[in-house]
């Protein structure tokens, strides 16, 4: 017999845990299965499991289905993930006649009923089977109509299910849809499936299915029958897509299978623009509820969440709004107003944030273009927006629009047409398409190959369109050009000749000649500037067409080798050939280049100095001249030759100063900025800034003679300055160089021409905003200009994909991100700093061999290297291949050191790693490697003493630093205390070298802070206790004043927090005197300190140690009478552990919570306050704890322990129902318990006191028998057989004799348990004799003979006792 699917799947999973069984052995087993089968049939056979095993998962299938109410589906969505892939059971839900994207997808979100969320949100949404066995057929339906005859189930939805039927009037299949059997008997979702009814038979559109007539059956549950659609789903044509040709085979042009389905797709948006313009929004766009027919047809499927929204219907006489108004009970639940929100509905991957969010209100025709964008996506990328491992997961991504961008996916999308994807799902309804008509139009334009409105085409893009819409002219224009070139060595010709009869034409010609060369030169500067032509792609054009003139000056230069004015043209023309070479081939090619240049303007010299020749060839020369040199200056700086660099830089100036012309002005404060990049590069910082002054004066007062494109240029020697600032330790001057760089790069009128430049600019001095804030511990300012410099970077990478300059700028912003996150944020992601190093070594490894010769692309590879090593050691990597990756680095270091002296950065970098790697060993200790340790370091110190004749930059005092706290570690490995001590105060009077600016942000003083706080271990370890806590109030002091001037910086609030908390630590270490007091001092100003930084800011160790502080805390204040405080610090402790377990759902985390909550119950039931709601939350907490982990024994006893500690609390109020409740529960998991014995006791003891002594005496009575118990559990079992006298006493209904039968009974079990609780020693205690004389809950049996002759017997020798 087949088995429901669900069922099947629900054997399976519970198979993976009690069998072990495998993927390997699932399929086979499922490959095995005969279609009247079922799995467990199979791997019985198969001998995976025997008889006794199946009995044994059967029954905990039927354990875990009587926990979720036999509800199959719900159990099954209950095991996220599953243990195994779905796609193993392919063959088996074939056999049930059932699609596989049905049984397993993101389904439709539908409230129930007074509920505003999802249930479980968590949990991925799962449909039941096809088979359920609750399915009722239309054969077996009381009041099924005859005119219709049940052929096959066909389909479920979110709400109904389709039958296929054969309509036997006119002899037609047709579907037949009901309301699912859960949802039948509830008036609520027939209400709504009548609407969709409703709705989908009054739209009237070939896109929309034609309802032929709607019913109900007897017992009222409605249907209604329409036409039955053949073909296959969106989603089935898109993964038949993916798995063909790639989508775009020819560049731009989509293949013709993707073509065709966007025609589709063109189909459902002006299907979803008529519903609209009937006031109709879908809300369930999906790939799903899109049927593609074989014959053409489009139909927008399943409107069971439709909705009408305000719809202005003056405007359209045909409104649904208005046909409707007349059924507003019916219809009002789908009306979207202020009253719908906060209800969630949709399927999570398609929904727009709006509707994610439940704000129905704001919900209209935008929401629904959103849901088309998301299909769109899906098409071009072959996945859903929001991928996930849950619902919940999937719909707090959608609130947020938390998606990558499809181009990520897939880089074959054109920009265009991701631009219109983008357009479409913009995160603000505004930003959107306002219609699906504007949606349908733009991407009917982009097919057509024309410009669409979401994006502004580039002029290259409008170029290479053109040219794809003109190839002949094209091809045409550029053989004219070479047409005109030839024609000019004609004239060249006809100027040779000295042939009499043409002398007449030779003035002529010279005239034609000069109007010529005028244009040739012309033409290759528009070729050399023309935007559209730097794009990618088009360099090889660029090249040819500027190139093409050479024929023509060698063979006019061969004619008329004197010409001044033809040999500057010709060095013009090489000039902007070398600008091309430098951004197309190498540096140093472009070196030579620009030599040549160089060699012809020097041989030029004396004749531009001639009288004769005109001002404004002169001016030429002389621009060419400084401009030659300043592009020379930049290249070497690039090839690190900096002493041609600076020569050449100095040389511009000068050329540049000698002529008063806006230009040259620019030109030489272009050349001195970059001579201060040199200088800066080779250390000179003083020198730089000096330079970058001068340049940045005659800027400010020049500003208005520049042109566009030079006032940006300009910006730069305030970037570089700004860069200076920052190695020299102003950090926040740094940050207001940039500042007013990036504003007055705000007023520079934005052109096709400069668009590029003016972003890349940006972009990059964001970064640099980023990195040095981020470095300066100011993590909110830097991690909001890593947002702003990310985006801008991602434009320019859409823009140009090819170009390693924008790919490099984006790693550079992701890494800074992911970094600033590693030190200072709450449980960053492990993997996204080594990831993004990972990335950069492999752009960095391109570029060093695309660009051997420009020598920071091997620095900066190698810097990612060593970062790398890191990331790896805090990810686990074994330490043997740690010291292997770190060795591997120090030697290509080693050898850039010494191939490039003059580079401090390249210095400090080799110290660094010569550091880092003898660090490394002494980690991992080994001993072998302390001779080559001790090399190392001195190596290091070698390596930094060269740069003392440098200004001081902060990285060498850093790393010159943190050499002394290396050597201290040393000592103290080999607790050489005292030595460790002082390496560490030196390095602290290395710190002061620090400038004063430098301690204006908070980095050198957290590493202060830090270094006191290692001194003052050391100095503990030396058994200097009062130095070491002078050092500990010395860094709590550095601590306190970076909270107070910077507030809000989360990471320095928590620093503080544990330095506080360590304080405490220490004095219970030493025990000194009042250390328990001082100590809870101390952590009550943590818990203060910390208290102003959100949970979220929060690592998991800090998490758990402001639970473990209040809730000793708590335990202080109860005893001390504070019960408000201390119910105050359990609440405080309660969302600290919520949080935690949150982030770490653990059982152990769990266990915290519950330890909070019980305590925080009976701090409450203290003050007379309310407990329902902290009640019902941990009984909910202890439920999902037990399900979630499966009854195993430290979880069931962490739950028993839960239930014993709340029921205790309710016992001491004499709240004895809820303490009966809760140990009852507690009995219930007891089976396999040690505590099983003692629960039984004190649920009993609840029972009696409630009256139910029967019950209770009857718990009680066999448990004297036993041996193992507890001297204290004998004693309670004597309890209550004494409290049920008592209330057998006070029983009216008992006749005289059954009431002293019992009463005798009762007692002498009262007085057995006393004598085996005396036999176990529970009286040797003096104290335990007290309490039994006062306990008031004996008084039943004290008169009694046997109680005499009991305390006579055990306590013979008290001559002060008095029997009662």
């Amino acid at each position: 017999m087949i088995r429901p699917i669900d069922l099947e799947l629900l054997f399976t999973a519970f198979a993976f845990r009690h069998a072990k069984i495998d993927n390997e052995q699932l399929g086979r087993a499922v490959a095995r299965m005969e279609s009247h089968g079922s799995i467990a049939d199979t791997m019985v056979q198969t001998g995976m499991i025997d008889e006794a095993k199946r009995q044994q998962i059967d029954a905990a299938v039927k354990d875990h289905l009587r926990q979720h109410h036999d509800d199959s589906s719900a159990s099954l969505a209950a095991i996220d993930p599953l243990p195994f892939p779905l796609s193993l059971f392919d063959h088996l839900l074939e056999t049930h006649a059932a699609t596989p994207d049905a049984l397993l997808t993101y389904q439709t979100v539908v409230p129930e009923v007074g509920h505003n969320v999802v249930a479980n949100p968590n949990a991925k949404q799962r449909v039941a089977s096809p088979n359920s066995s609750m399915r009722p057929t239309l054969t077996n339906t009381p009041g099924i109509p005859a005119r219709y005859r049940s052929k096959r189930f066909h389909a479920r939805g979110g709400l109904g299910e389709i039958y296929v039927a054969t309509d036997m009037e006119v002899h037609r299949d047709i579907a037949l849809k009901e309301i699912q059997n859960h949802y039948a008997d509830n008036m609520a979702s027939r209400q709504m499936f009548i609407v969709e009814g409703s709705i989908t038979g009054s739209l009237e559109h070939p896109g929309v299915v034609p309802v032929y007539g709607m019913g109900q059956y007897e017992d009222g549950r409605p249907f209604y029958a329409m036409r039955f659609i053949r073909g296959k789903s969106l989603k089935t044509a898109i993964k038949t897509l993916h798995s063909g040709e790639p989508l775009f085979p020819n560049g731009r042009d989509p293949s013709l299978a993707l073509r065709q389905l966007l025609n589709r797709f063109l189909d459902v948006c002006n299907t979803i623009h008529y519903a609209h313009s009937r006031g109709v929004i879908h809300r369930d766009i999906k790939p799903d509820n899109i049927m593609l027919g074989p014959y053409g047809e489009t139909l927008v499927v399943d409107w069971g969440l439709a909705a009408i929204f305000q719809h202005d219907s003056s405007r359209d006489a045909d409104n649904l709004h208005d046909q409707l108004s007349e059924q507003t009970p019916r219809f009002e639940s789908i009306r979207l107003t202020k009253d719908s929100e906060g209800k969630i509905w949709g399927t999570p991957p398609y929904m727009s944030p709006e509707q994610a969010n439940g704000r129905q209100s704001e919900m209209g025709p935008s929401s629904d273009v959103f849901s088309l964008g998301a299909t769109l996506y899906t098409i071009l990328t072959g996945t859903i927006m929001y991928p996930g491992t849950s619902t919940g997961r999937v719909l707090e991504k959608a609130k947020h629009r938390d998606a990558v961008a499809p181009t990520q996916i897939n880089p074959s999308i054109p920009v265009a047409l991701a631009a219109i994807v983008e357009k479409a799902t913009a995160k603000l309804p505004s930003d959107r398409y306002q219609t699906a008509k504007q949606f349908a139009d733009d991407l009917d334009a982009w097919l057509a190959d024309e410009p669409v409105t979401a994006y502004r085409e580039r002029w290259h893009e409008r170029l290479r369109r053109w040219m794809r819409q003109h190839r002949t002219l094209v091809t045409s224009g550029i053989a004219a050009l070479l047409m005109g070139i030839i024609a000019l060595s004609v004239i060249a010709a006809l100027l040779s000749t000295k042939n009499a009869e043409v002398a007449a034409q030779r003035d002529t010609a010279e005239r034609n000649l000069i109007a010529a060369r005028k244009a040739v030169r012309e033409s290759f500067v528009q070729i050399s500037e023309d935007e559209r032509l730097k794009a990618e792609g088009l360099e090889q054009l660029r090249m040819k067409l500027l190139k093409s003139p050479e024929p023509y000056f060698v063979e006019f230069l061969s004619q008329n080798p004197d010409d001044p004015r033809l040999r500057l043209e010709q060095a013009q023309w090489r000039s902007l050939l070398a600008a091309i070479i430098h951004n197309t081939q190498s540096p140093t090619d472009a070196i030579k280049q620009y030599e040549t240049v160089e060699k012809n303007l020097h041989d030029l010299g004396e004749e531009f100095e001639s009288p004769d020749l005109a001002l404004n060839n002169k001016n030429e020369f002389e621009s060419l001249r400084a401009n030659t040199h300043l592009q020379l200056a930049t290249l070497y700086d690039i090839t690190a030759e900096f002493d041609q660099s600076m020569n050449h830089a100095r040389q511009a100036i000068a050329y540049a100063d000698s002529v008063a012309t806006a230009d040259m002005a620019s030109i030489s404060i272009a050349a001195s900025t970059q001579l201060a990049k040199s200088q800066f590069t080779t250390g000179h910082t003083d020198a730089a800034i000096t330079t970058l002054d001068e340049a940045i004066s005659r800027r400010s007062s020049a500003a208005k003679r520049f042109s566009e494109n030079w006032r940006l240029r300009l910006n730069h020697s305030l970037a570089e300055r700004a860069e200076c600032r920052a190695a020299e330790g102003d950090v926040l001057g740094a940050i207001d160089d940039w500042k007013t760089a990036l504003s007055q790069s705000d007023e520079i009128e934005i052109t096709r021409e400069n668009e590029i430049t003016v972003l890349e600019f940006r972009a990059r001095v964001l970064v640099s905003m980023a990195r040095e804030t981020g470095n300066a511990r100011l993590r909110n300012p830097s991690l909001e200009y890593a947002e702003q410099a990310q985006k801008i970077a991602q434009q320019l990478v859409n823009r140009h994909p090819d170009n390693l300059s924008y790919a490099e700028l984006k790693i550079d912003v992701e890494n800074t991100m992911a970094t600033t996150l590693a030190i200072a944020g709450p449980n960053p992601d492990p993997n996204a700093v080594r990831n993004g190093l990972t990335k950069g070594i492999e752009l960095y490894g391109q570029l060093v061999n695309a660009h051997p010769s420009v020598v920071m692309y091997r620095y900066r590879l190698l810097k990612s290297r060593l970062n790398l090593v890191f990331a790896d050691l805090s990810q686990g990597k074994a330490p043997d291949e740690i010291i292997q990756d770190a060795t591997g680095v120090l030697s290509p270091v080693e050898q850039l050191a010494h191939e490039y002296p003059q580079i401090p950065d390249i210095q400090v970098l080799f110290a660094k790693t010569l550091i880092n790697t003898a660090m490394l060993s002494m980690w991992f200790e080994d001993e072998s490697a302390v001779s080559e340790i001790k090399r190392r370091f001195d190596v290091a110190e070698e390596t930094l003493d060269q740069l003392d004749s440098l200004p001081n930059r902060v990285a060498y005092t850093e790393v010159r630093s943190s050499l002394y706290s290396v050597l201290g570690r040393l000592d103290q490995s080999n607790e050489r205390w005292a030595d460790a001590a002082g390496k560490e105060a030196h390095r602290q009077q290395m710190m002061e070298q620090f400038p004063d600016t430098y301690w204006n942000v908070p980095f050198p003083n957290e590493r202060k802070a830090d270094s006191l706080d290692t001194e003052a271990q050391y100095r503990f370890g030396a058994g200097q206790v009062d130095a070491g806590f002078a050092r500990l109030d010395n860094a709590i002091a550095v601590r306190e004043t970076l909270v107070r001037d910077f507030p809000n910086e989360p990471v320095l609030r928590k620093n503080l927090a544990t330095s506080l908390r360590d304080y405490g630590d220490w004095l219970k270490e030493f025990d000194l005197e009042n250390a328990e007091e001082n100590s809870n001092a101390y952590t009550r100003k943590s818990l203060d300190v910390i208290k102003e930084v959100p949970l979220n800011e929060l690592d998991n160790a800090q998490l758990l140690s402001i639970v473990g502080d209040l809730v000793q805390l708590a335990t202080i204040s109860s005893s001390d009478g504070e019960l408000e405080t201390a119910a105050d610090q359990c609440k405080r402790a309660r969302q600290a552990a919520i949080e935690l377990h949150r982030r770490e759902p653990t059982s152990q985390n769990l266990a915290y919570q519950l330890l909070v909550e019980n305590l925080l119950i009976g701090y409450l039931l203290d003050l007379d306050q309310d407990v329902d709601d902290l009640v019902n939350s941990l009984h909910q907490t202890v439920t999902a704890m037990l399900n979630e982990y499966d009854h195993s024994d430290d979880v069931r006893d962490t739950a028993m322990l839960a239930y014993r500690q709340t029921a205790a609390h309710f016992h001491s109020k004499k709240n004895y129902e809820q303490a009966r409740y809760f140990l009852s529960e507690a009995y219930k998991i007891s089976e396999r318990s040690p505590q099983r014995n003692t629960i039984a006791i004190n649920l009993s003891d609840a029972e009696i006191r409630l009256g139910s002594f029967l019950a209770g005496t009857e718990r009680s009575a066999p448990l004297l028998g036993a041996d193992e118990l507890e001297p204290l559990s004998y004693y309670n079992l004597a309890v209550n057989f004494a409290l049920a006298i008592r209330a057998l006493q006070n029983d009216a209904h008992l006749s005289e004799p059954v009431r002293h039968s019992l009463s005798t009974w009762y007692q002498t079990n009262a007085i057995k348990g006393l004598e085996k609780a005396a036999d176990a020693g529970l009286f040797d205690d003096p104290a335990w004799r007290s309490t039994f004389d006062a306990d008031a809950d004996l008084e039943s049996i004290r008169e009694t003979d046997d109680y005499r002759e009991f305390t006579k017997a055990r306590f013979p020798q008290e001559p002060n006792r008095t029997d009662p």
